[in-house]
């Protein structure tokens, strides 16, 4: 997969990272995990955005791309379910 600018922007950079790892391009993965800035001040929801990140780059490193790749889908599932969603919208 061709190398894009990553985003300064932390939430474009999480969510290219999980794209590419769901595309397996792991190595663009990383780097736009790896782009997700620290936070600054006093925001909870950037230095959750932080930690994110961090949890999946440090998966990825750890353990490989199937590990990271449920945790992501476990993450979802959790989500479709805090919004209400069904079983069968959120394996569309």
């Amino acid at each position: 997969m061709a190398a894009s600018p990553i985003s300064r922007n932390g939430l474009i950079s999480e969510e290219v990272g999980y794209a590419r790892l769901i595309l397996g391009d792991l190595s663009g993965a990383r780097e736009a995990l790896e782009a997700v800035p620290a936070p600054e001040g006093d925001v909870a929801w950037h230095a959750e955005l932080k930690q994110r990140a961090d949890m999946i780059l440090d998966v990825l490193q750890s353990e490989g791309p199937q590990p990271a790749l449920q945790r992501l889908s476990s993450w979802r599932t959790q989500t479709g379910a805090a919004l209400g969603l069904s079983h069968q919208l959120m394996q569309a």
